[in-house]
Formats: structure tokens, sequence, C-alpha cells
């Protein structure tokens, strides 16, 4: 066991430090529970001297994951939390998609997130989990020991973070849209004289003066009726 053991270690040493899948985790290889998402991250520790590969959150930590802490667990997070119609992981199956397995020992399908976290395995060890043999679980069995499981953990209302690179595109959109918005003002037409009735000149101010034209015929109450006043104090 140690043998497997400490090649296990040499071959996480040697690998790439990046995660199998480098893209956001799959909406059913986690869960939400306690105000907080959970993945099933890796059948290792997540660090120190007895991991046999340390989880890859280079990617995965600008979607706002980190390893949960004891606090975290506060919640009564456990095993049966990732078991859910429709996760990722078939009853006794692997994951068609990222390949992510339980190596059969999961009964119903299960959630496992591992491939998302790990650049040396894809799956999870069932039998640890049900045991509470978890990274930072309060009532783990064995601390301070190979192998527990590693979770984690993000809050679903915070998002995912912007990279260096996508904040730098999302400022100079923004200067973009400032510069296309100031040349549009620039080449504005003025606008349209008013459309409201303007004195004649030489029409003096402060009086009051009916316009109408003269009728054809005397009673012509259509000419009468047609007679305008004008306010020539505007």
């Amino acid at each position: 066991m140690r043998v497997l053991f400490a090649a296990a270690v040499a071959i996480a040493a040697a690998s790439p430090a990046a995660a199998i899948i480098n893209a956001p985790v799959a909406a059913n290889a986690y869960v939400t529970f306690g105000g907080l998402d959970w993945a099933w991250a890796s059948p290792c520790d997540a660090s120190g001297p007895n991991s046999c590969g340390p989880i890859d959150l280079s990617f995965q930590s600008t979607q706002g994951w980190r390893v949960a802490v004891a606090a975290d667990f506060a919640s009564g997070m456990n095993y049966t939390k990732f078991q859910f119609a429709g996760a990722n992981v078939p009853a006794n199956g692997s994951d068609p998609v990222s390949g992510a397995t339980f190596f059969g020992e999961n009964s119903v399908a299960t959630a496992c997130a591992t491939p998302w976290f790990s650049n040396s395995y894809s799956h999870c060890d069932f039998s640890d989990g049900v045991s509470g043999e978890v990274w930072n679980m309060p009532v783990t069995a064995r601390p301070g020991e190979c192998c527990h499981e590693t979770w984690v953990v993000r809050d679903p209302a915070g998002g995912a973070v912007p990279e260096p690179a996508s904040w730098a595109m999302l400022i100079a959109g923004f200067g973009l849209v400032g510069a296309i918005q100031r040349r549009r003002k620039a080449a504005s037409p003025p606008e349209p004289a008013s459309s409201e009735w303007r004195r004649p000149w030489g029409l003096p101010r402060g009086r009051r003066f009916v316009i109408a034209p003269v009728p054809h015929e005397p009673n012509c109450l259509a000419t009468r009726a047609a007679t305008a006043v004008f306010d020539a104090s505007l």
C-alpha cells in the first residue's frame, strides 16, 4: 500500500498543473445545501505531505470554488446530499461526459466532480464519504492521516470571479461604448426650432390683437368662426 501511495504521489507531482476539465462544473455534478454550492472534488487530501494529489483550483477558483472548512460543515452536510435524481454519476456507473465514477460503489445517482478539480484522478471514494473521512470535516474518522476526500464550496449568489483578461476586455468595452456615444453626440444635427408661435417683428408687446379675414358676406358664420386671437406678449 505504501508503495502504491508513493507511486501516486510521484505521478501527481509530475503531472501538469491543470485539471482534467478546465470549464465550469456541470450543474448536475454539484449540489446546493445550507446556502452553499458543494462539489465532491477529490479522493485525496486537499494539501499536505499525505496527499495523494492536491486539488487544482487554478481555474475553478475563478468560478468561486474553495476548499470547505470546518465551519462550512455546521449545516450538517454529508454524503447523502450528493445523491439526487439526475446526478452526473448514475448508479453503479460513470459520467458519460466527464468520466467521473465511484467505481460502482454508489447504488443511486451521486454527484462527483473530481475531473474538474484534479489532474490525476476522475473518481470519488464513496466509502470514505460514507464514513466521514473528508478533509476538514469535524467528525472525520482519521484526522491527520491519508487519505480523505476533499469537498469544495462556493457562494451560489457570488457568481464567478472574472479573470484578469476578462476585466481588461470589460473595461475596454466600456471605453469603446463611451467613445461611440461621444461621437454620436458631436455628430447630431441641431435641434429644430420650436414650433410655438412667435410674435411677428414690429408687433407691440403686451397687447392682444384679433386677426380675422374680411368676410365676403356680412353674415358668413364660417368666416367669423375662423377668427384667431394672438397674444402679442410672447
